[in-house]
């Protein structure tokens, strides 16, 4: 009987033994492992779909297994903002949670879109011509139209102003339209992106001719191109681009932008103030008369005694008799159809 209690009592002391030891269970340790390699997301891409786990679409990819509860903190990703940026992700547990930064750059691999009315326009002759009306839209993939780099046009160029650095832009080409003969012209577009991505695209316009355009609407880009790029670069791709554009419209590039075919270096219509005194332009009586004097060909004598004070002047018939002057000089010199020149005198008009 001693044996039998004394083997129940080490029966009964394993089996608390076991139960102590299966309450101290291990714990489970939160983990996060991301793929290898650049992590790139498309520019303007939905940010809203989740996964069942709560993490977003766009994200999934990027995020080669984890342990854990997994939670994503995007709020400081701007989609519309090219160039490396950052997400948090944390997984946890109960008794534990880890935290990785996601480095992700956003791109732009789709061209801007361009949207025409139709295909062709027709006027006539002499019609005012406005390019932009045919135009119903430019716009990125974040259907945001474009707002157009401001250009004036010439009789036979364009000036383009600085290149916008927070939005995209897009440039116009009349230079070919003649509204003033019959014919067809081409009228080119080339939108450029916040990337540097190009889109080409042209309608006609067809002057003084009996024919029926073509009403058709059309479209322009919006197409993914292959491959990544370096966003930073974008700036340096978009003044390229119009730089090209520039030059193959005959114009000259320089530091300041795209020159113009006819420049002035002072305005031809500016008003010139007729009391401004420049000694290179105005010609005053008594300097003519100086100048004449001094000069190499006066010779006669006998006509500089005929212009003395002491001679009277010469009524006959081959002088045309001067009109007498007032005390108002001013006013006697512009009845006699000179200009005057306050401190200087009476100036007469070149005929030529």
């Amino acid at each position: 009987m001693r044996i039998e209690k004394t083997v129940k009592m080490i029966i009964a002391g394993t089996a608390v033994c076991i139960t102590g030891c299966s309450s101290g269970a291990a714990k489970t340790t939160p983990s996060l492992q991301f793929t290898e390699g650049v992590h790139y997301v498309e520019y303007g891409t939905d940010t809203d779909e989740v996964n069942e786990a709560g993490i977003p679409l766009y994200l999934e990819p990027f995020i080669k297994s984890y342990q854990g509860d997994i939670s994503v903190d995007d709020s400081d990703l701007d989609v519309f903002m090219l160039g490396s940026q950052t997400v948090t992700v944390t997984a946890s547990t109960d008794d534990d949670e880890t935290e990785e930064v996601l480095e992700v750059i956003v791109e732009d691999t789709y061209t801007p879109v361009i949207e025409l009315l139709q295909k062709q326009v027709y006027i006539d002759t002499d019609d005012e011509f406005d390019p932009l009306d045919n135009i119903t839209g430019v716009y990125d993939t974040d259907e945001e139209e474009f707002e157009p780099l401001m250009w004036y046009e010439y009789d036979d160029g364009i000036i383009l102003d600085e290149i916008p650095e927070d939005t995209g832009f897009y440039l116009v080409d009349i230079s070919k339209v003649d509204t003033s003969k019959s014919g067809t012209y081409p009228v080119n577009i080339t939108a450029v992106d916040m990337a540097g991505n190009i889109t080409e695209g042209s309608y006609e316009v067809i002057v003084g001719l009996d024919q029926k355009p073509d009403t058709e609407p059309v479209l322009f880009g919006g197409k993914q191109i292959s491959g990544h790029h370096d966003p930073d670069a974008a700036m340096t791709d978009r003044i390229d681009t119009v730089r090209e554009y520039c030059e193959s419209m005959g114009a000259e590039w320089s530091d300041d932008g795209c020159g113009v075919y006819f420049e002035y270096e002072d305005d031809p219509y500016e008003d010139i103030d007729p009391y401004e005194e420049d000694e290179e332009d105005v010609v005053i009586d008594d300097e003519v008369w100086e100048e004449d004097d001094g000069s190499e060909d006066w010779t006669d004598d006998a006509e500089d005694d005929e212009w003395s004070d002491d001679e009277e002047w010469d009524d006959s018939e081959d002088y045309e008799e001067m009109p007498a002057y007032s005390d108002d000089y001013e006013k006697d010199c512009l009845e006699m159809g000179g200009v005057w020149y306050p401190g200087d005198g009476c100036a007469w008009p070149d005929e030529d």
